[in-house]
């Protein structure tokens, strides 16, 4: 029996993975209830990979909204963290 290859095939109207990228990246940027700064942002076939830490459960939802609002992101895979708080010494999800 022959293996079969997956072809995924990108719909015109949709951007470019890389394109969504930074669309990803501005809107986390000028959200203003989400610090960008310590989240990694990545891309495959539409879906949204988040990597990183955020201060509180909160803005983990708001980084997850900031993204679905992005034209052409049709997913998001969410391994942020949340920071440690003040005196707790691990952090919290």
């Amino acid at each position: 029996m022959s293996e079969a290859t997956a072809v995924h095939h990108r719909p015109a109207d949709r951007p470019s993975d890389e394109e969504l990228e930074h669309a990803v990246q501005e809107e986390l940027t000028w959200s203003s209830s989400v610090d960008a700064s310590g989240i990694e942002v990545r891309v495959d076939h539409g879906v949204v990979h988040l990597r990183g830490r955020v201060h509180d459960l909160a803005e983990d939802v708001h980084v997850r909204r900031a993204v679905l609002r992005v034209r052409g992101s049709v997913g998001v895979v969410d391994r942020l963290t949340t920071a440690p708080q003040a005196g707790d010494g691990a952090a919290r999800r």
